[in-house]
């Protein structure tokens, strides 16, 4: 009897004490959003005992992120940091006798390789190019990198000590001259938030002094290319003789989605296209035995959102085969790598709200490897062929390192660098459901406070994603831990035009922007009222790019929201067309140009609905943002007001698309914050 007593009261101490200790956590806030780590770029050494990825810090004080390079063993029993500079070191990639690693730093303000000792010591400086460098890759005998770099191509002769000169002295010219005016004489003079000028990226080798800098293509196109680039699109085949890019050489690059797949001697040459489709084509990699070249593409021109596929091309015979459509897998897919013996390809690939990892063999087998309600990104593969390794994130967790033992079957996570972050926040967690949308269920998460009471009534935000074909689903994000952090429930789900549901429902988005996706998100709503926590007076919406359109859309059709925020939203569709770059965008979604098919412009432009308007609305744009201008900001904020809406415009003078630096991070989310609690019913 004594002894079942003294069990109760440690058992009752025990819950005591991590109540206390729960009760000690915080909730998410704005500043945690600049103090977990961000951890990515994976690359295991030849010899498969070692791991190095980037790790990267924010600091709002200093308005910037610093990144280091890190290793740690594949076992996770060892972790070192390899650098420690107040500059960025990132893209770290081994030599092929895994004695060095070769990695790109702003130490000399543009970006440069470095190489280092994995032993430790100081870093050594390989280039000095002009303009930096970016995509390193080794030769496979370890005596030379290839890498990216922007050039003048006029300059161009042959001779780098020569060429160099002359693009230093173009450099130099531009910015002492008064006249900062530009002149183009066609189109996509700019992209995101940087304007394409006389500058293109090409492939170079140099030896690991830094010596015998070759520049091997030149032209007019850039590598990659300047929209729908792959990850790592330049390679090199197993023998070290052949380099494989890709990059676009369309005459209007504006109007086209036709990437190629190129390749050429690493000696130089004219390219040789490879691949045969009129969409995309991007990511070569070369199979182990040198027999394929494997990349993802599309097959439809001028359609950005088309079915991402695996390719093979035969070296040999120059035939091509299709691995995966829509007959085998309906959803696109992403990294790719191939297995040792090149009988198979590892992928990752959006399905239902996860990013999981499948394999393809020569036979167009499809068979899952990782599922669950994860994000699987970065994924690499050991030189043997039996450890993948991948980032991994989870709504309530951010990015760490994991590996599977293939032959095994096994998941390890490797790294646990957020460890004392997680111990230190409360991180709301999210819930799965499916509710009846327009044409069928739809998918969704619900992210509560992390204190929720579900005798309570809550404030909900929907928040609404981007593209209009992009996906949501169980990532770690800022806004999904900062809301909930603040009292709101979120709701974000995957109406039509999302991938991860097959191409059709993504296709169900395009020519119909404001049609079923709205009665989805509608929907979406509904469904949350009818769960009984959420207080009618108080519901929320909030969107970014195509989401910020949306919620231009609602404010025109409903006004069953107590307020709004729209970012870098699409506000007049005409307008828009004739300010942003890539062209056929627009004239994909809505079937043609404003004058050959004026009547999907006008009849889903958010403009035209404006005598409707009713709902207070915060508007936040960036003034650099090249592909919704902030001009379809200043349109909407003009039209609020001149109806005596209550309404805010915040405006970034430095962002793009995105909001980056850490310190209008903080204005933006305060501000955000500020209206939703403003019209609080």
């Amino acid at each position: 009897m004594k002894y079942r007593t003294q069990i109760k009261l440690i058992l009752l101490l025990v819950l005591l004490s991590l109540n206390i200790y729960s009760q000690e956590k915080r909730l998410f806030g704005i500043d945690d959003i600049f103090k977990f780590t961000r951890v990515t770029d994976p690359q295991i050494s030849p010899d498969g005992k070692w791991i190095a990825f980037t790790a990267t810090v924010v600091c709002k004080e200093k308005n910037s992120s610093n990144s280091d390079i890190w290793l740690v063993s594949t076992s996770g029993s060892e972790l070192r940091q390899l650098t420690n500079s107040p500059k960025s070191d990132e893209r770290p990639r081994w030599s092929p006798d895994g004695k060095y690693i070769a990695f790109q730093s702003t130490r000399d303000v543009a970006p440069q390789i470095y190489l280092i000792n994995v032993q430790g010591g100081e870093a050594k400086k390989i280039t000095s190019m002009p303009s930096g460098t970016s995509n390193h890759i080794w030769a496979p005998d370890g005596k030379s990198l290839f890498f990216l770099s922007n050039v003048y191509p006029d300059c161009f002769t042959g001779d780098w000590s020569k060429d160099k000169s002359c693009n230093e002295k173009k450099d130099q010219e531009k910015s002492e001259s008064k006249v900062k005016a530009r002149i183009f004489d066609e189109l996509l003079y700019r992209h995101w938030n940087v304007w394409i000028e006389e500058t293109r990226n090409h492939i170079f080798q140099t030896e690991l002094e830094g010596k015998n800098i070759k520049q091997l293509t030149n032209g007019k196109f850039t590598i990659p290319p300047i929209a729908l680039n792959g990850t790592e699109d330049l390679q090199i085949s197993p023998d070290g003789k052949e380099l494989a890019f890709s990059t676009n050489m369309d005459k209007k690059l504006a109007e086209s989605t036709n990437n190629d797949i190129y390749i050429i001697p690493v000696t130089g040459g004219e390219p040789r296209k490879i691949s045969v489709s009129q969409g995309a084509d991007v990511s070569p990699r070369y199979s182990p035995d040198g027999k394929y070249i494997a990349y993802r593409s599309q097959k439809t021109y001028g359609y950005e959102a088309d079915l991402w596929r695996v390719l093979i091309y035969n070296r040999t015979t120059g035939e091509t085969k299709i691995l995966t459509d829509e007959s085998n897998f309906d959803n696109w897919v992403d990294d790719l790598v191939w297995s040792s013996d090149s009988r198979k390809i590892y992928f990752s690939a959006e399905v239902k709200g996860n990013i999981s990892i499948y394999s393809v063999d020569l036979n167009r087998m499809v068979k899952p490897i990782i599922e669950g309600p994860f994000w699987h990104e970065n994924l690499r593969i050991a030189k043997d062929g039996n450890i993948l390794t991948f980032t991994r994130r989870e709504i309530s967790r951010p990015n760490e390192i994991f590996t599977f033992d293939l032959k095994q079957n096994k998941l390890n996570q490797i790294t646990n660098i957020n460890k004392k972050f997680l111990d230190e926040v409360k991180l709301a967690k999210g819930e799965e459901v499916w509710f009846d949308g327009a044409d069928g269920k739809v998918h969704g998460w619900i992210v509560k406070p992390p204190d929720f009471d579900p005798s309570k009534k809550y404030p909900l935000l929907l928040i609404i994603h981007g593209g209009p074909q992009q996906m949501f689903g169980n990532a770690f994000r800022a806004d999904w831990q900062v809301f909930p952090g603040a009292g709101y429930v979120v709701m974000f789900t995957n109406p039509e035009g999302s991938p991860g549901y097959g191409q059709k429902f993504v296709e169900a988005i395009s020519k119909d922007w404001g049609g079923k996706c709205y009665i989805s998100l509608m929907k979406a709503v509904d469904y949350m009222l009818a769960t009984g926590y959420i207080d009618p007076n108080r519901l929320y919406a909030y969107g970014g790019s195509f989401g910020g359109y949306m919620v231009n859309w609602i404010l025109g059709n409903t006004d069953r929201f107590a307020a709004l925020i729209t970012h870098a939203g699409v506000y007049n569709l005409e307008a828009m067309y004739g300010t942003t770059e890539e062209l056929w965008f627009p004239e994909w979604e809505m079937g043609g140009t404003p004058w050959s098919n004026p009547e999907l412009y006008l009849k889903w432009s958010p403009n035209y609905l404006a005598k409707n308007f009713k709902t207070p609305t915060l508007i936040t744009h960036g003034e650099l943002d090249f592909r919704v201008p902030i001009q379809q900001g200043m349109e909407l904020f003009t039209a609020l007001q001149r109806r005596g809406i209550p309404s805010k415009f915040l405006w970034f003078a430095d962002e793009g698309h995105w909001i980056m630096k850490p310190q209008n991070i903080v204005l933006w989310y305060q501000t955000m914050l500020d209206w939703l609690k403003e019209w609080q019913k």
